[in-house]
Formats: structure tokens, sequence, C-alpha cells
């Protein structure tokens, strides 16, 4: 996301609390020759605290759900209004959940792809399977990588992981016990008016 905004003629700054991800997105801005416009920072973002105030800021690509307690959100919430400007905007996604989305989050296995893999004549498989917890809206998530080398020796890779889900008026009245004003809230990176049956929940609120 920085390397396009930065194309563009923005400053942005990005936060992340992995070194591995922050390494490969450092490459990317090296790529693309806008390092005097993209600073990065390894940080866990509930607990950020840098001075510079920003006009915008978002969490994309339905990292917001990675924020599994009420604790966490209302933490990385609150970060994120004390570093915007008065009047600042807040952007972020999260995946609709369809009933029929977690009726199927039952536990069974889906094949997502077989590819070459990254060594001569290896080959690349990646499954996941996924269960529901509706008490606590979390989807518990395991990916498998199985990975054959060209001698046929197998090895897999597994990551787990948990995913919180929400509904449009949980996150209103979130927001809104956070200090931040509702704007717009979409159903598709569209800018679609959000419908039961949207992909996904996009809100951009403003700092009151």
């Amino acid at each position: 996301m920085l390397v396009p905004l930065a194309r563009s003629g923005y400053r942005v700054t990005g936060v992340d609390i992995s070194p591995k991800m922050l390494a490969r997105a450092r490459d990317k801005i090296a790529h693309a020759s806008i390092g005097e416009r993209a600073q990065l920072i390894e940080a866990d973002g509930r607990s950020l605290r840098i001075d510079t105030r920003f006009r915008l800021a978002f969490i994309a690509l339905n990292s917001f759900m990675h924020f599994t307690s009420a604790e966490s959100r209302n933490r990385v919430l609150d970060v994120v209004r004390d570093h915007l400007v008065p009047g600042g905007l807040f952007a972020f996604d999260v995946m609709n959940p369809h009933p029929e989305i977690l009726v199927e989050a039952d536990g069974r296995v889906v094949h997502d792809f077989t590819r070459p893999g990254p060594e001569d004549g290896s080959i690349s498989t990646r499954f996941h399977s996924q269960r529901v917890d509706v008490a606590r809206q979390i989807l518990e998530i395991n990916f498998f990588y199985d990975e054959q080398a060209a001698d046929g020796t197998l090895r897999r890779t597994t990551a787990p992981f948990a995913l919180s889900y929400f509904t449009r008026h949980e996150l209103e009245l979130l927001l809104d016990a956070r200090g931040f004003v509702i704007e717009n809230v979409y159903g598709s990176f569209d800018l679609e008016p959000y419908w039961t049956d949207s992909p996904k929940i996009i809100i951009v609120a403003r700092k009151r």
C-alpha cells in the first residue's frame, strides 16, 4: 500500500511488528526509488508512540481482524486516534461475515493451489482449514504448505492464526466509543454501498 501512495506524491509511514515484513517492504521501496517519501517503523500498533500527526491512517486488507481481544482493539484505535490531526480520517476494511462463510468454517481442508516451487523440480501446494467459534466471533485458521523436492522428499509447514469477525453496527459502536465519527460505510473497494451480501465492510471515520 505504501508504494502506490508514495509514487502519487504522498509522504507515508508504515508500521509493522514483523522485521521480515519490514525487510520486504524496504526492498519494494528501494526498487521503486521512493525512499524520500516512505518511512518504516518496527513497532506494535497497540503501543506506537511517535511525534508525527497524520491526516489519514488506514489498516488495510483485513488486518484489523488480527486484534482478537476487546483490549487490543481499544488500544490500537486509541493509538490511531492519538496520531491523527483534529478531524483526521481513519479507514479500514474487514470481511463481511456472511452466514454461508461461517457455516463452511467447519474444519474441512480446502486445496488452494499446486504450482512449481522455488527450487528446480520442486512443487509447492497449499491447503487451508478454518473453524468458527461463534460465541467469541473468532475464525481459527490454519494454512498447510507442502513442499515436495525433486527427489520426492516432502516437508510440511503449518501456519495457524485467529481472526475476529464483526458486524457493521459493532464496528460503528466501537469507533464511537473511541472518539471517531463515521463518515461512510462501503461494501467493496469500488465504494459500493454496504449491503447484506457485500464482500467487505469498509469504514471511513473522522477523529472527533
